[in-house]
This record gives C-alpha cells, structure tokens and sequence, in this order.
C-alpha cells in the first residue's frame, strides 16, 4: 500500500530520540497511533487510509523499536509514556485522541494517566493485563529466537502462523531482529520476580473517554475476560468491544472492523 503525504522525522522523547511518521493533511485534526511490543509505526498499514481521511495521523516507532533509539535500559510503562508526552508536547499538540496496541496500549493508558492535559480519548487494543508468568513464558522463546540467526526467526513465525504467509513471516523477521532486547528483557524480570506494572489500576486514573478492545483469548488474545471486566469497571469513561475469533492483532486480522469500531468511537468524542 502507498500512503501519500509521509512525513518522516526524528523527535525528543524522554532522553531518547523517537521517530515519527506523520500521514495526511496536516489541516485536519490530529491522531496519534502506537504499535506494540516487536512492532514499529507501519503496524498500521491496514488502517492508515480510514483514519487519513479524516485526520493527520502520527505513528511513533517506541524506543527500542523501529529508527527510534535503542538504550540498554529504560522499558518501563513510565518510560514509554514519558516519551509520547515529549513528542505529544514538541508537535505542539494537546488534548488528542491516541490509540494504543498491546504494550502501546498500556503506554497509552499511563500516558493519559500521568498526562491528562495530553490526551482527549484512547482506544486501548486488546493491551495485557497484566505482565506475570505466562507472559514471561511467551516472551522468553521470542528473546532467544531473536539472538539466533535470520532463518531461524523465520522459521519460529512460519511455524507459530503457518496461515500468514510468506510476507508476514519475511516481515515479523525483520521487525523483531530490529527491536532491542530491552523490552523483552524487563518484561522478563517482571515475570521472574513476581512484580507487575498495576495496569489495572493505572487504567482507573483514566479521566478521558476510553474504549477497550478485546481479542478473543481463545484466538491468541492477551486480554481474559476477568481482567477486561476489571479494566472497564475501573475505567470513569469506559466502554468494552469484544472482537470474537479475532486474534490479540485485531488491526491486522480485521482492519475494517477495527477502523469502523475505533471512528465511531472517536467521532463521539471529537
């Protein structure tokens, strides 16, 4: 897909340099999008044109991710949102929507925590609940594989999704071999010892509308229903979409959906 209108360029975030991309008309209101854990700003290839059409949309490689910097420490949900407050600030921006994906919904959820002045609604997909050890035990393999070589990255998403096909497997290759071991790393320690960010009640300081989307657990979703259940009643303005028999990408696996889902939502908190 070619998007028109891309801007590329780097930005202060907190310490860091993160890259940014910025689509669209820049005479339309703002959006800013943030991918998850391995992924970088083209994550949301599939939607870029639904939310172009009506906003100048800004995607953000994470650090650790993507062109942004790579430090050897400093993954922490604060860290992450302290980041986009920076980029949020140098734009000049406030007072925007943000959509978040996985460890970009967490860090969209601290961001409109910490910085509620920023932020003027968040859809939050389909982010963990919390990090504890069957996180651990899911990223621990993803680290290793990424210190091995080429092929052997490839052949672990070509066996893990033998249904995507040979451009997602080249692609989650690439994406993955390009994302510092940092983030992996903390989530790691985070499961050995016993500790997790409190998403859940970081979600409950959020004073923005906010719509949680939810995979299907059963189809690979992070989410389960006990924890979503918890998040939305914690949440002062929340509501809840459940996407059944979508897996934990839903921007991915169901982008008209998701793009349909996310700019009703949007359009009643403009």
């Amino acid at each position: 897909m070619t998007v028109s209108g891309i801007d590329e360029q780097l930005v202060p975030g907190s310490g860091v340099q993160i890259n940014l991309r910025a689509i669209g008309d820049p005479e339309k209101p703002p959006l800013l999008l943030i991918h998850g854990i391995y992924d970088e700003w083209s994550s949301w290839n599939l939607v870029y044109d639904d939310f172009a059409a009506e906003y100048r949309v800004y995607a953000v490689d994470l650090r650790g991710h993507g062109k942004s910097d790579k430090p050897e420490q400093g993954y922490e949900p604060t860290d992450y949102a302290a980041d986009i407050a920076s980029v949020i600030r140098t734009l000049g921006l406030s007072d925007i929507p943000v959509i978040g994906h996985s460890l970009g919904a967490v860090t969209t959820g601290y961001l409109a925590a910490d910085y509620p002045a920023l932020v003027k609604a968040v859809v939050l997909e389909d982010p963990p609940g919390r990090f504890d050890s069957n996180t651990g035990s899911r990223i621990t393999p993803m680290l290793e594989i990424k210190r091995g070589t080429e092929e052997e990255t490839y052949t672990f998403f070509k066996e893990i999704g033998p249904n995507l096909g040979e451009a997602r497997w080249r692609d989650q290759t690439r994406r993955l071999r390009n994302t510092a071991d940092g983030p992996f790393e903390v989530i790691i320690e985070w499961a050995e010892r016993g500790y997790s960010p409190d998403i859940v009640g970081t979600m409950g300081r959020v004073q923005c509308p906010a719509l949680l989307m939810q995979s299907d657990p059963e189809a690979g979703g992070v989410l389960p229903d006990d924890l979503a259940g918890e998040i939305v009643a914690k949440l002062p303005n929340g509501e809840h979409q459940k996407f059944h028999g979508v897996g934990h990408n839903i921007h991915k696996d169901a982008p008209s959906e998701f793009a349909r889902s996310a700019m009703e939502f949007l359009h009643k908190h403009r």
